[in-house]
């Protein structure tokens, strides 16, 4: 029931990416398909709200997983303004901050500072305060299905 309903909520918002279920959150931008993760980190879901706050985000104590899907969302909402040369560049970013960035705050800040990632959590900051009622309704999908879902995946 969860995948039905978050696709429907997909598309009901005019979105067009494919889901996927896995470990972890992640965005696939040659295929358009948002990976959708059941693995949490609570740390360092703290310093991801905090950041989204400190750059202008209206709300706090959205539930974790909605935070990482709309982020992901961001990411196919905003590659586009970006060269593949500049994403590789991008990418190689990330993979210097790799080792250190789950467990270090700073590095945590520096890897959502990297111009995609960036973008994406710009446009997250966008549509929560612009369409909170939407989000509510993600979060309501997230609240009443994923505790299910994920025991069904044995991702618990």
């Amino acid at each position: 029931m969860f995948e039905y309903k978050l696709q429907e909520w997909l598309k009901e918002n005019g979105f067009e990416c494919a889901i996927q279920f896995g470990n972890d959150f992640a965005y696939d931008r040659e295929y358009n398909v948002l990976q959708v993760g059941c693995i949490g980190y609570p740390t360092v879901c703290r310093w991801f709200e905090q950041f989204l706050y400190e750059y202008g985000l209206d709300y706090t104590g959205i539930y974790d997983p909605v935070l990482a899907l709309l982020h992901e969302l961001g990411h196919s909402m905003t590659l586009d303004q970006f060269s593949e040369k500049e994403l590789r560049l991008f990418d190689f970013s990330k993979f210097l901050l790799e080792d250190e960035r789950m467990t270090n705050s700073d590095k945590m800040f520096q890897y959502w500072s990297i111009p995609d990632e960036f973008s994406a959590n710009l446009w997250e900051i966008e549509f929560i305060n612009n369409c909170i009622d939407r989000v509510c309704d993600l979060c309501d999908i997230y609240y009443n299905y994923w505790e299910d879902f994920i025991k069904e995946r044995k991702c618990a």
